[in-house]
């Protein structure tokens, strides 16, 4: 048992893929909605991000929606089968909050949990290369988790991953285009900043389920 799983086996957390088709089209559709009516939500949020956009999950097309909640509700089915051992078939899936979060150079999210939802839900929209990184985290390094392989990598600087925290252990999960993760409110998390002029591009969403 590798260090994610031991951290995390009673937290059941669920990772994702949707296709690139499915991306490309969604991110054109939230950058959209955002220039129409997406309200600045940084000053709201705890992230050192400038750019941080509520969205209005009543605006966003259906179909993608849909899309989500098919994953989320694999997610819960799965979980309650786990910690439960019983099925559940009947519940609703309410948004409280959605925003689309760009991160730049040096920005950051600090440690902190989500209050008053039961999910959080992040997904990665686009492509993050902090591959020429030399400076801002370059004596920071945890376990890392690849979310394609689903596999331990060695440990290694961490650049702008999403990183969730629990004992005091720190476990690091590299963020990628077409993927996303889905875990319990009040897993601590963070950011962590890099040093190159590149954009980290994530949907989230706070997840209440009745």
């Amino acid at each position: 048992m590798n260090i994610f799983h031991k951290l995390f086996q009673d937290k059941f957390i669920t990772f994702f893929e949707v296709t690139d088709n499915f991306n490309k089209e969604f991110s054109s559709h939230i950058y959209s909605i955002t220039n129409q009516s997406g309200a600045k939500a940084n000053k709201l949020l705890v992230g050192e991000i400038f750019n941080e956009f509520y969205i209005d999950s009543n605006v966003i097309n259906q179909f993608y929606l849909n899309t989500f909640f098919d994953i989320i509700k694999i997610h819960i089915q799965k979980q309650v089968e786990l910690l439960m051992n019983s099925n559940l078939h009947d519940f609703n899936i309410k948004i409280l909050s959605a925003w689309l979060n760009v991160m730049n150079k040096h920005e950051f999210n600090p440690i902190h949990t989500h209050e008053k939802n039961d999910l959080n839900f992040v997904y990665w929209m686009n492509d993050f290369d902090s591959s020429k990184e030399i400076s801002v985290t370059r004596d920071i390094k945890t376990p890392m988790f690849d979310v394609k392989t689903q596999k331990m990598i060695s440990d290694r600087t961490v650049k702008g991953s999403h990183t969730l925290i629990r004992n005091n252990e720190y476990v690091s999960i590299t963020p990628q285009k077409n993927f996303g993760i889905i875990y319990d409110y009040d897993l601590i998390h963070q950011v962590y900043p890099f040093d190159v002029h590149e954009k980290r591009e994530s949907f989230v969403m706070n997840l209440k389920i009745t």
